[in-house]
């Protein structure tokens, strides 16, 4: 049973498709299906949800689908969620630059760790620390803006997180843990 009336799924395109396959297979009441409310997402594109305007924007992660990454405003504060990517397109930043962003907290893919390793579909510390610089460079990020790595992988040059958080401190970075909140 849903919670609510109306379940909003802000998607893309992909996500959708996937969902149609399965469903087909999976039981699922005609209520349930009926209640569920697939948006799906247009890069650059904010829409509504809630209290929320949220901007889809493109990330580089898959190559089957448009992959996205999220700008999630609620009039006061503003979260960039940016994982699952590997750099940020320019468009992106000439995006938040020109519509007069300022960034409360960032959250971004730390898939790779602190090695040298570059994947066009996750990103490595060093380029974390890359697109924190270009957001305070450009004015995007606030001057309290928090910035945290995510989608964390296996880092053998910190083996305990206790580690990696002190080596991520120096540069301003938090590194998230299950269970971690955060107030922005």
């Amino acid at each position: 049973n849903l919670k609510f009336e109306k379940l909003k799924i802000y998607c893309n395109a992909g996500v959708k498709e996937k969902f149609d396959r399965i469903a087909d297979l999976t039981p699922m009441s005609d209520k349930t299906r009926k209640n569920l409310d697939f948006i799906i997402a247009q890069v650059y594109v904010p829409v509504k949800l809630g209290k929320y305007t949220v901007t889809a924007l493109p990330s580089t992660h898959l190559l089957t689908e448009q992959s996205l990454i999220f700008l999630i405003q609620d009039g006061e504060k503003s979260y960039f969620y940016g994982n699952d990517t590997g750099p940020l397109d320019t468009e992106i930043y000439d995006y938040l630059e020109r519509t007069g962003v300022k960034l409360d907290f960032v959250s971004l893919d730390g898939s790779l760790g602190t090695s040298d390793f570059q994947y066009k579909w996750h990103l490595n510390y060093y380029q974390v620390l890359e697109i924190k610089a270009e957001f305070e460079k450009r004015g995007i990020a606030g001057k309290d803006c928090k910035f945290i790595i995510t989608h964390l992988a296996h880092d053998y040059a910190h083996r305990f997180y206790e580690d990696y958080v002190k080596f991520a401190a120096k540069d301003g970075l938090m590194v998230a843990c299950d269970g971690m909140e955060v107030e922005i």
